[in-house]
């Protein structure tokens, strides 16, 4: 009986995540990728970018875990972590941006360099 209860809740676990790309994964390959690749610090703690913006329609969408600002070549732009797929896909589409698994990535559209690094990276296409 322990076995099956142990069973089921691995697989529960596993597909609740499913597709889902944990930051360090996504790091490494931005770095492996573009050696220029780096994490931009806040000025102060708790100063990078939120979730949650001073008003509604500067926020990110429900499902948005972590904002994380990076940049390539001295061009920040911004991977928002999301629960699922499916979340990090409609907001993408809203903010007409791109997305890969369970990550947004914000403020690449537009930016040649930004666009090559995500497309070859990712596979992303626009």
């Amino acid at each position: 009986m322990r076995e099956i209860v142990i069973t089921l809740f691995i697989i529960l676990a596993s597909c609740s995540k499913e597709g889902a790309v944990s930051w360090p994964s996504l790091r490494s390959r931005a770095q492996k990728s573009d050696p220029t690749f780096s994490i931009v610090l806040a000025e102060k703690i708790g100063g990078g970018p939120k979730c949650v913006g001073e008003t509604p329609s500067l926020s990110y969408s429900k499902g948005c875990q972590k904002v994380i600002r990076v940049k390539v070549k001295d061009i920040d732009f911004l991977f928002v972590g999301f629960e699922n797929a499916e979340q990090a896909k409609k907001e993408a589409q809203r903010l007409n941006q791109v997305y890969y698994h369970n990550w947004l990535i914000d403020e690449v559209r537009g930016e040649p360099p930004l666009e090559a690094f995500v497309k070859n990276t990712f596979g992303v296409s626009f």
